[in-house]
């Protein structure tokens, strides 16, 4: 197996040996233009050699570079998962000591603070919370996490954890489309209705003594309306009488919750966020935000037909006076897969970029599978929206709450969390999503690839 440098040190004599052989196919398309009849085939079959030699070279260069990203994604998981040695069983071993002033340790004290109260709860208070923190996370962690002011709200059976679920909404920016694409997020306490501007006066240079051309601003509304979105997963107790007995089991349950809850919180927002049917309880996703001028059907799906139509998409914004910050395509994975592919008669990819740097015409590309494929029987869209003209409204404190000891339903049937011994951890959110301006978008319908 090679190491991470011998990878290097391949992939850039991979990525030289691509060049040269691309400069052979320059040269060798050149002498095929101007070779006369009789040489044609002998030229013919020099650029059909250089040809091979880069996509040689080429395939070559992309195996050692997701061979390298492989090789270190590996190295930093192997420094992340060293443990201390030698814990005898039953016990934990050190933990090591962590700076208070660290970011992420601040941010981890709501879910490690939820795991405690969990516990509490479940071994009914045979477990002392300050002895748990400190033998589960250390005496500084522990220390630090008390010193914080985090609310417990044990009642009854279940637990209701405000400061918990927000560790969840922070970390949506990383898995959701829409968050993804730096959009302008404001905390709203319900609904609420902001100006938006729909024409300005005009200006321009004139002289020292001359007046300027009075003008009028038109004012429309935003109508930011939170829906509400409950998320709710299901984990086995028998996680928990484990994490009872050793306390290094309750750092993994830790990232568990929180990957499992991110994850089905990111597929349902953007569902809403994207194409969502603008009813009493779902908001208007931002595909139906779009003015009707910016939504244009596929021309078809030659080469030249996707190419004037993708390059049509960001000029819908900047004819209509949208400065384009940071220009997103978003598209199903079908979709980004086929223009990944598509070469011209040489051979060579249109859109090399996808590939290499996941963009397309220099904008970053979003594919999710909330673009559905299945329209108008297998077509599907393609939207281009500038992310910063798009507004996230968060709602009303999110709530978290943890039971151990009621029911819940799945269809049309009900089951009890103690008969099954597992734990249903609910969270509510409130939230929509708004365009600043309806032109901040363009959507091409009828997609065939």
């Amino acid at each position: 197996m090679l190491t991470i440098p011998e990878i290097r040190q391949a992939l850039a004599a991979a990525v030289e040996a691509a060049k040269a052989a691309n400069g052979t196919i320059t040269k060798a398309s050149a002498d095929l233009r101007t070779a006369a009849d009789a040489d044609k085939p002998t030229a013919t079959a020099a650029v059909t050699a250089a040809t091979k030699a880069y996509d040689a070279a080429h395939a070559q260069a992309r195996d050692l570079a997701d061979e390298l990203k492989r090789a270190e994604e590996s190295e930093a998981l192997s420094v992340k998962s060293a443990t201390p040695r030698g814990a005898p069983e039953g016990t934990l071993g050190a933990v090591p000591a962590t700076a208070k002033s660290s970011q992420e340790l601040i941010k981890s004290i709501p879910a490690r603070k939820m795991i405690v109260d969990i516990m509490v709860a479940h071994t009914k208070g045979a477990i002392e919370p300050d002895k748990w923190l400190r033998t589960t996370y250390g005496d500084d962690t522990a220390d630090f996490i008390k010193s914080q002011q985090l609310s417990s709200y044990a009642t009854g059976g279940a637990l209701s954890l405000p400061d918990f679920a927000q560790t969840i909404i922070e970390g949506l920016e990383h898995m959701t489309v829409v968050r993804k694409m730096n959009p302008q997020v404001l905390s709203v306490p319900g609904s609420m209705i902001i100006p938006r501007e729909t024409s300005a006066p005009s200006g321009g240079w004139m002289g020292e003594n001359n007046n300027p051309t009075p003008g009028t601003f038109g004012f429309g509304d935003i109508k930011l309306d939170p829906k509400r979105l409950p998320i709710e997963t299901v984990i086995s107790r028998r996680l928990l009488d484990v994490a009872a007995r050793g306390g290094a089991a309750v750092r993994n349950l830790e990232g568990y919750i929180v990957k499992r809850l991110r994850e089905k919180t990111a597929v349902n927002e953007d569902a809403g966020f994207l194409r969502g049917a603008g009813t009493e309880f779902v908001p208007t996703g931002i595909r139906f935000q779009a003015a009707a001028g910016n939504v244009k059907a596929s021309s078809g799906s030659t080469q030249a037909q996707i190419d004037a139509d993708l390059r049509a998409m960001p000029l819908g914004l900047t004819t209509a006076d949208i400065m384009i910050t940071e220009g997103y395509w978003i598209m199903s994975p079908r979709t980004k897969t086929f223009l990944a592919g598509v070469r011209n008669t040489n051979g060579f990819q249109i859109y090399p970029s996808i590939d290499e740097k996941n963009t397309l015409l220099g904008y970053p590309i979003m594919d999710t599978n909330q673009v559905p494929t299945n329209l108008s029987g297998t077509n599907t869209e393609i939207m281009f929206v500038n992310g910063p003209s798009i507004i996230i409204a968060n709602g009303s404190d999110v709530e978290m709450i943890v039971s151990t000891e009621g029911s819940y339903q799945s269809g049309n049937q009900h089951f009890s969390l103690i008969q099954r011994n597992e734990m249903l951890i609910h969270m509510e959110m409130y939230s929509d999503c708004k365009l600043e301006r309806n032109q901040a978008i363009s959507v091409l319908t009828g997609v065939s690839y």
